[in-house]
């Protein structure tokens, strides 16, 4: 990874660990205030849907490169298992698991009002 994030098509890396997928999916969203379309491999599809979103484990990466530069970004990567999940589109983070079922679905702007301020008492609110 740290090969990677020399390359300029390399936008951005965070770390899949306090928190989980969804968390640093969030924060990078509310990095620069951008939205993000994912839907989660199949290879994910044995945990539930708390593992696959909320799950600490090690050595995982969320990377957002270039739009037509993930090859490039594979062969550097050849030998980890490296899985596009998605991609960065709109004022929302939308999380689907791969049977095309939402998990999360979020306007950015929610998301970092409740980050500063805590939830609402209606958390339905953050849609």
């Amino acid at each position: 990874m740290n090969k990677a994030t020399d390359e300029t098509f390399v936008r951005a890396v965070h770390d899949v660990s306090q928190g989980g997928l969804a968390v640093a999916l969030a924060e990078m969203c509310l990095a620069n205030m951008l939205g993000a379309e994912v839907t989660l491999p199949e290879n994910m599809k044995a945990l539930s849907p708390t593992e696959q979103l909320f799950s600490e484990s090690n050595s995982r990466f969320i990377a957002e490169i270039q739009a037509g530069e993930e090859s490039r970004f594979e062969r550097i990567l050849r030998g980890f298992e490296c899985v596009k999940i998605g991609k960065v589109e709109g004022n929302s983070i939308s999380i689907r698991d791969c049977n095309d079922k939402h998990l999360i679905r979020a306007s950015v702007e929610s998301c970092d009002f409740a980050w500063k301020n805590g939830f609402p008492h209606n958390a339905s609110s953050l849609s």
